[in-house]
């Protein structure tokens, strides 16, 4: 599911300059409420690296398909030096982390979170965490209504490289819910 982003506000000189984007996203609301009517809770949270973030590089006309991964040279991306959308550089340049809730009955089926510049985005399905994972098993299951009172909580929060990134994003919610933490792996709370 795509990510919840104000559009491109300004004239002049100020065009590529966005809107603050809220940390809210209606169509993930509407997936909780609909697990939470299904009767269905979360059991368990994974936190961890995204190292596949990592691994694309988006290309803008005029680019090489094959672009090489690091930070931008002075702010433009593409052989021909087009410009980068704001907040991308930040982006390549910053490690990006993400949290997963599993949900069942039965086999749990994992909701991914995940927060960015451009917005509050989930995706369900498939995906398994490859490095650098805190896991929680909850001592109660999360009713959907509770995750979503915690996401509340938040949506006044604008995306801040420096002071509410992924990462802060990641550690509120797996914080916020009591639990037996089974595993961290090397050194994941060591960075910024």
């Amino acid at each position: 599911m795509g990510a919840v982003a104000s559009g491109i506000t300004g004239a002049g000189c100020c065009t590529n300059r966005r809107a603050p984007v809220r940390c809210w996203n209606p169509q993930l609301s509407c997936r909780l409420v609909k697990i939470e009517y299904s009767g269905e809770s979360f059991e368990e949270v994974w936190f961890f690296l995204d190292t596949a973030a990592l691994d694309w590089m988006p290309t803008f006309p005029g680019s090489s398909s094959s672009a090489s991964i690091g930070p931008p040279a002075e702010g433009k991306l593409g052989d021909q030096g087009t410009q980068a959308p704001p907040g991308i550089i930040a982006e390549v340049c910053e490690p990006h982390y993400t949290i997963v809730f599993n949900y069942g009955p039965g086999p749990l089926r994992p909701l991914r979170l995940d927060w960015r510049s451009d917005g509050l985005s989930f995706l369900e399905g498939g995906l398994r965490p490859r490095e650098e994972v805190r896991f929680k098993v909850f001592d109660d299951p999360l009713r959907a209504s509770e995750l979503i009172g915690r996401l509340k909580e938040l949506e006044r929060r604008v995306y801040d490289p420096l002071s509410f990134n992924s990462k802060h994003f990641c550690e509120y919610l797996f914080d916020a819910v009591e639990g037996r933490e089974e595993g961290q792996s090397r050194g994941m709370l060591s960075s910024t």
